[in-house]
């Protein structure tokens, strides 16, 4: 018997409008690894998240729920799509080389911390740039790096085109062919999980993604 696969994208923060309070429920419920219809966790006092061992034999005891899946932007890491952090620093490093021109090489690994200090002490003697770690730098530096919005959309297509779904994307693909999940929530526009799904036995009609059977 089949079961209903449905993919919803970038979720903002916030009440899920139309949502009724059980599907919220059973949403906040995933959040802490803890099915709809399990009993609260007392392994660990006040905390609401599940061992790995313990969640295991909790989706095991009830793989008839229709679970539901959140991810947020950490999951694309591992298949090479850059941080908001990361992706802070290629631009700072982007607007510093170019008003250095000839010292590209010295500047190739942004991990280093001598190369980030570097950029950042010359961040820090422009006029109207943001102190390092300031909550705006994300807004900041994006819009001072491209001003062009087509030039934005450029540097997100160029990493997401370059990303692989990783070994957790396609397994969640076949937790959804084996019927363990109901539906991904995510606030990610990569596009990684309706790839890993197009990659196992699990296709799309209309709004829904359905394992094939037979």
């Amino acid at each position: 018997m089949s079961t209903d696969f449905e993919m919803i994208c970038r979720v903002r923060q916030g009440p899920i409008r139309g949502a009724s309070a059980g599907r919220r429920r059973v949403m906040a419920n995933v959040i802490t690894h803890r099915p709809a219809s399990a009993a609260k966790p007392t392994a660990t006092p006040g905390a609401n998240i599940l061992a790995l061992d313990a969640f295991v034999r909790s989706v095991t005891v009830n793989a008839q729920v229709g679970h539901m899946l959140l991810l947020g932007a950490g999951a694309s890491i591992s298949s090479n799509v850059p941080s908001a952090a990361n992706c802070i620093w290629q631009w700072k490093r982007s607007i510093f080389l170019s008003n250095h021109p000839g010292v590209e090489r010295s500047f190739d690994e942004l991990s280093l911390g001598s190369v980030q200090q570097r950029i950042q002490v010359w961040l820090d003697s422009q006029p109207r740039f943001p102190a390092a770690d300031a909550p705006e730098e994300y807004s900041f530096y994006i819009e001072h790096c491209y001003p062009v919005a087509d030039d934005r959309r450029a540097f997100f297509q160029r990493h997401v085109q370059a990303a692989r779904p990783s070994g957790g994307y396609r397994l969640a693909a076949r937790l959804a062919q084996a019927g363990l999940l109901r539906s991904v929530w995510t606030t990610n526009f990569d596009g990684l999980m309706a790839r890993a799904l197009a990659e196992t036995p699990v296709t799309r009609s209309r709004s829904a993604w359905t394992p094939q059977t037979g």
